[in-house]
């Protein structure tokens, strides 16, 4: 509560404090919330090293979170020698155990053959129930398997309807690849109009590449009412200090 100012005035350092109390009476979860805040430097001076020690307890203790929490840090070497063997072993733990986060995370190592051998089929069965629990981030990976994944079950149609899923649940970047698939026609109708409502959507959402398309569409007059001056709005807005966003359509999930 105190961490996120859950009905009470948000306090890192009482939360800290307080997770450290149920550390030390053996709660796995006080153990990783602590170990988080280490990680993020919340309350607490910033102590990657300590982390790693604290999500470990958490993790061998049962806590899904610290697995999972965990398996990010080895993923990318953070307080510690990066290990991508480990922590798919990681993210194995915390999804056997219920965590979506860490079934998201371990789908991603399948997906992309990172500590495990590639297998697009494992990642999908991988995002499915994530996604189905209302987990927007799964709709949203499972969307670019079915779009462009290396494999036999590609069907931009139903890469679309996932896009649509994790858009409405507030996914921005299923917006935004919505938007490019409306724009193309690729797995549905071209529909321009429905694609600035995509971008636009995604813009607001801090997306800058959707932003930046949006931009030429009002430059165009592409399924909008050709703007100039909103056009240049949308393009200083995308492009701070004149460095215009990669093009992310079709990103991968990466943890």
């Amino acid at each position: 509560m105190y961490e996120a100012g859950t009905e009470v005035e948000k306090d890192p350092v009482k939360a800290a404090a307080l997770y450290q109390r149920g550390c030390n009476g053996g709660d796995p979860a006080s153990c990783s919330g602590l170990g988080t805040v280490y990680l993020n430097g919340d309350g607490v001076p910033a102590d990657p090293t300590r982390a790693v020690s604290l999500l470990t307890q958490a993790c061998d203790r049962g806590d899904p979170t610290g697995c999972s929490n965990l398996g990010v840090m080895y993923a990318r070497g953070t307080g510690v020698a990066q290990d991508m063997v480990k922590a798919t072993a990681l993210y194995g733990r915390g999804c056997t155990a219920g965590d979506s986060w860490s079934c998201l995370n371990l789908g991603s190592m399948y997906e992309h053959g990172a500590g495990v051998v590639q297998d697009v089929a494992k990642a999908a069965a991988l995002y499915e129930p994530v996604c189905a629990q209302g987990e927007m981030k799964g709709c949203y990976a499972l969307g670019v398997l079915y779009e462009q994944a290396p494999w036999d079950k590609r069907d931009p149609a139903k890469a679309a309807a996932l896009y649509q899923k994790a858009c409405d649940g507030g996914e921005s970047a299923g917006c935004y690849n919505l938007g490019v698939m409306d724009l193309s026609g690729s797995g549905v109708a071209p529909d321009a109009v429905k694609a600035a409502r995509m971008f636009d959507q995604a813009c607001n959402a801090g997306d800058l590449a959707a932003c930046f398309n949006l931009s030429v569409l009002y430059d165009e007059g592409t399924g909008v009412v050709r703007d100039k001056q909103k056009a240049a709005a949308l393009h200083r807005r995308a492009c701070p200090g004149g460095v215009c966003p990669a093009d992310t359509a079709n990103a991968r999930w990466q943890p």
